[in-house]
């Protein structure tokens, strides 16, 4: 994910950064929490360790019953608390971006953590490149069993330090997913493309990337890990059970009209991020034993599914489910 140079120069210490009199960038940290008290001082302890840090942190509690309200606003500046009613975790984000008094917004989920270096390294990608609207770094997986893995983004870089991607969609499609926990986002960004929709039951945040990603082309990136996620039981089973394969198309084509009214280009860019994701959902829905919901979403979206997909999914659809394994062969081999 990242040469040897790049990773030296990410390494540096914000202070040796060339400010060029330049003010330093305000971020605001959000955190949404509900019933959050036994990771939350985890959360929070890992922004107040941050080599740069933020100007303000966030924790909008959605309706906790645990004692989460006590805990943060026991902590005093920079922490800041804001109450409301349970709504989820998107209306909470969103509650904490008009809160916020920063130039940025970053995001932390209240059981998941920053590493040190996160704020600092985006803070690199920003002043290198001062057009740059949104920024994101790999982050670390740690699974129930305590192993660690990183997953980051892949595309086409600057051709030097590896601090942008030139297209935002298309690393999004060669990878598996952005973590919003790794996501900086200038607060004008978010003023002109919205904020994160309360509407979607799961997929709030990828419509979210794609939305600025279709809007801004370019990314800050880091492949230096930036945020730890910890893996959560019951967790895949939860979202797979929010899942609604009707929802999910009605979203994709709302998103592909709206890439299509910025011209061919822009529509070619989404179709490309857009399949990628159909592809995948037809697969978790099919391994889930919902033969009905992925042959729809194969139907409906195959005007953005390459071909050797839709064949993929036919052949999940006409063999019964102990032939399933020949299609997952088939799955491995393609790329």
């Amino acid at each position: 994910m990242s040469n040897g140079k790049t990773w030296e120069i990410e390494q540096k210490s914000i202070g040796d950064i060339d400010r060029q009199g330049q003010d330093d960038p305000r971020i605001s940290a959000i955190i949404p929490a509900y019933n959050a008290v036994e990771h939350l001082p985890r959360a929070i302890a890992s922004t107040l360790a941050q080599v740069f840090a933020p100007a303000e942190i966030i924790v909008v509690d959605d309706g906790s019953t645990d004692g989460t309200f006590d805990v943060a606003a026991s902590l005093g500046p920079p922490v800041r608390v804001v109450r409301q009613e349970n709504a989820g975790a998107a209306a909470a984000r969103n509650r904490g971006v008009s809160e916020s008094l920063g130039d940025f917004v970053a995001f932390l989920d209240a059981d998941d953590e920053w590493k040190p270096r996160h704020l600092a390294n985006a803070v690199r990608a920003f002043e290198k490149h001062p057009d740059l609207q949104w920024y994101c770094d790999a982050f670390e997986v740690v699974a129930l069993d305590g192993k660690t893995s990183v997953r980051g983004l892949h595309g086409p870089g600057d051709g030097g330090d590896g601090t942008f991607l030139q297209d935002s969609l298309l690393a999004q499609a060669r990878s598996a997913f952005l973590s919003t926990n790794g996501v900086i986002v200038r607060r004008a960004a978010l003023d002109e493309v919205g904020v994160f929709d309360t509407s979607l039951p799961t997929g709030e945040d990828r419509d979210l990337w794609f939305r600025l990603g279709l809007q801004y082309r370019t990314i800050g990136y880091c492949a230096e890990p930036g945020s730890i996620y910890h893996s959560r039981a019951g967790s895949l089973t939860s979202r797979l059970n929010l899942i609604r394969a009707d929802r999910f198309v009605e979203v994709s084509l709302r998103q592909f009209a709206l890439a299509d009214q910025m011209g061919p280009r822009e529509a070619s860019r989404a179709a490309t991020l857009l399949g990628r994701w159909a592809e995948e959902m037809m697969w978790v829905l099919y391994r889930s034993d919902r033969k009905a919901d992925a042959t729809y979403v194969r139907r409906r979206l195959a005007q953005v599914m390459r071909p050797r997909w839709r064949f993929i999914g036919w052949l999940y659809h006409i063999t019964p489910r102990a032939l399933w394994c020949l299609a997952g062969r088939l799955k491995r081999m393609l790329p």
